[in-house]
């Protein structure tokens, strides 16, 4: 799984085309994410016929509801024709209720996630910058200036590994490379806005 894509619930979708060799059509249904292909058949596997929740192309969450529901459009005369997904999804008569709570909790990728937490500490600086010129306290030399040096190794390892059994070096930079960081961060106050004054 890519650290730069969410895993998400994504929908199959269904497509037919003249077939080259027979007199009729193919169908044929397709991850909208990544292109994979796979047959009504393929959506279960193992001798207990459970479904196959995880695209095995992109690794995001597969859901098949939006098919199931045209079918009992189609085929059953006793359902609702105007029921939303939505309503589908939650009804566990129909067995999709998994992807709903999935479809209401999945999170943006771990790099937007890394993006998103440098974002909250430059922002506790510049919270702490308006905090100093509030109490009127300028830096009187170079010295004085805050500015600190955070490497992208101890973030990597404190937000995505801390509480694993894989949170040394080499899992870090691994990790790291996967999520296409290196070097520091470096957190400091603007000065050009706080020396208007």
């Amino acid at each position: 799984m890519n650290e730069d894509k969410p895993r998400k619930l994504v929908y199959v979708e269904k497509h037919t085309e003249p077939s080259q060799i027979w007199d009729c059509d193919e169908t044929w249904y397709e991850c909208p994410e990544c292109g994979r292909r796979y047959t009504w058949e393929s959506r279960t596997y193992g001798s207990n016929g459970r479904t196959d929740r995880f695209c095995r192309g992109c690794g995001n969450w597969m859901s098949w509801a939006k098919l199931d529901l045209e079918n009992y459009k189609e085929t059953d005369k006793g359902f609702n024709k105007k029921m939303p997904l939505w309503k589908f999804l939650e009804d566990p008569m129909y067995g999709h209720t998994w992807e709903h709570d999935v479809s209401m909790t999945y999170n943006q990728s771990e790099k937007d996630i890394l993006e998103g937490c440098v974002a909250l500490m430059q922002g506790l600086v510049d919270e702490f910058a308006e905090y100093l010129d509030f109490m009127d306290v300028k830096p009187s030399n170079e010295e004085e200036r805050f500015e600190y040096h955070m490497s992208y190794f101890s973030i990597v390892q404190r937000l995505f590994l801390y509480h694993t059994n894989h949170s040394g070096g080499t899992s870090t930079r691994m990790k790291m490379a996967n999520l296409g960081v290196d070097g520091d961060v470096i957190f400091k106050i603007d000065d050009d806005e706080h020396e208007e004054d």
